[in-house]
């Protein structure tokens, strides 16, 4: 296995990541880690790297590095022209000033032109806030948002009840729901019998006990989707 990381599942804890290297180093995957590679030794090599998001029906206004802007609502959001701060906008008033002659003295509280605050960057909704985004693709007050199913079924709620809202469907959903952003749960499998569960940084589960977790994190969101009354409590207490 081989990858340019220094280590095997690197937006995992640190404890986690060392946990999964040394059940793959007892189960004969030889590891070769690092930017330094030689792929001479490799018979055939399969290429499963990289994430690049594809977003062709927005335009340029809605996407950063690709990435769809959303707000907390998840209504997908166009930037807008850049807004000068006001310190940038007393700067830009100092030449009229001068040229009409009152021009203020300069004082040791004026910052000097490298110190001057950067323009503020602001965005509007797209599409009169009728136009929503969810999945791997979106982005977050400039940050991606987890890329695992917990997120994506969040997502998904999120948007679902913002939508009924602005269409007036059903009492349950009069008021719009923001995505709450709280520590990332990782269930990974290492084989039918291993694994381990993580809750942001930290690493709580590993062995067999992480496997069941997994098989009844399955189980009960099968009974979820089949609208059974046992996996739609448990699951409606998560989302």
């Amino acid at each position: 296995l081989r990858d340019l990381q220094p280590t095997v599942l690197p937006v995992l804890p640190p404890a986690a990541q060392a946990y999964a290297q040394d059940w793959l180093t007892r189960h004969g995957v030889r590891l070769s880690l690092g930017p330094e590679q030689d792929e001479s030794e490799a018979d055939l090599t399969f290429s499963c790297v990289g994430l690049k998001p594809h977003s062709p029906i927005l335009p340029e206004s809605c996407l950063e590095n690709g990435w769809i802007r959303v707000s907390k609502t998840l209504e997908v959001q166009q930037l807008c022209e850049a807004v000068s701060s006001p310190e940038v906008a007393q700067e830009d008033a100092k030449p009229q000033a001068e040229q009409s002659g009152d021009a203020p003295e300069q004082t040791t509280e004026q910052k000097p032109a490298a110190e001057k605050e950067p323009d503020l960057i602001t965005t509007q909704s797209f599409g009169d806030g009728r136009i929503f985004a969810v999945g791997d693709a979106v982005q977050l007050d400039g940050a991606a948002i987890p890329k695992a199913i917990y997120w994506a079924e969040e997502m998904a709620c999120v948007a679902a009840c913002n939508i009924t809202a602005k269409e007036g469907i059903g009492a349950s959903w009069e008021t719009e729901r923001e995505l709450q952003m709280s520590p990332n749960l990782v269930c990974c499998s290492l084989g039918p019998h291993d694994g381990l569960f993580t809750i942001g940084e930290n690493l709580v589960t590993t062995g067999p006990p992480a496997a069941v977790q997994k098989a009844v994190i399955e189980q009960t969101k099968m009974s979820s989707l089949r609208d059974e009354p046992l996996g739609r409590l448990i699951w409606e207490l998560v989302h």
